[in-house]
């Protein structure tokens, strides 16, 4: 569950987030210090090291950022379809729309995580609470040994049509919810051949 953060709060933190987005735009993302990223948002390092410990902490302030988002649109517009496969569309669609204002410098930290072991593990792991988040909020069970499974599988699709999206050019990611359809229906097709009956909603049933 994403905990709600005051606006007293949540104030410093995103100065922090939209600073580091707004460097991570113009330079690569190793080359930015948290020196560099208070600077730019008109904080003292003593400040911004209150709210945020490192480059690493923003990035999962930014994650919780999105998840609230996307959560909160969600309680605003429930209606995101009837199936599985319909709900995870709207979901992972709603999350690129939230994060489009922050591309560029998502993009940057991106083309980086071959220079930082470490930082794309806890990239992978921030992924798993996020697709934990999605298919408990599309009704889809992310428990036990199947629940992994899903958490894995949606994991793969996100980090798949993530790539796309990030060189997605169209004003409306046509070609990001073209990548996601086919991702979920290969998935949908795949498991309903392995289990031998007819469409399985990519396998993601609520129990």
């Amino acid at each position: 569950m994403v905990r709600s953060k005051s606006k007293k709060q949540q104030e410093p933190e995103m100065r922090l987030i939209n600073a580091a987005m707004i460097l991570a735009a113009r330079r690569r993302w190793r080359d930015i210090k948290m020196v560099d990223i208070a600077s730019e948002a008109k904080m003292s390092i003593a400040d911004a090291l209150s709210h945020s410990r490192s480059k690493v902490a923003i990035l999962g302030a930014l994650g919780r950022h999105i998840d609230r988002i996307v959560l909160n649109d969600l309680h605003m517009d429930p209606d995101i379809g009837d199936s599985p496969k319909d709900r995870l569309f709207e979901l992972m669609m709603r999350r690129f729309d939230a994060m489009a204002v922050y591309r560029s410098g998502l993009a940057s930290v991106n083309a980086d995580l071959d220079f930082n072991p470490i930082a794309a593990v806890r990239r992978v792991c921030r992924i798993k609470n996020t697709m934990t988040l999605t298919l408990e909020a599309a009704g889809i069970s992310a428990t036990g040994p199947c629940g992994l499974l899903r958490q894995q599988g949606l994991g793969a699709i996100y980090i798949y049509c993530l790539s796309v999206w990030f060189n997605d050019e169209t004003d409306d990611m046509s070609a990001t919810m073209a990548a996601l359809d086919r991702a979920l229906t290969l998935a949908d097709n795949l498991i309903a051949r392995r289990v031998g009956h007819g469409s399985s909603e990519t396998g993601l049933d609520t129990s």
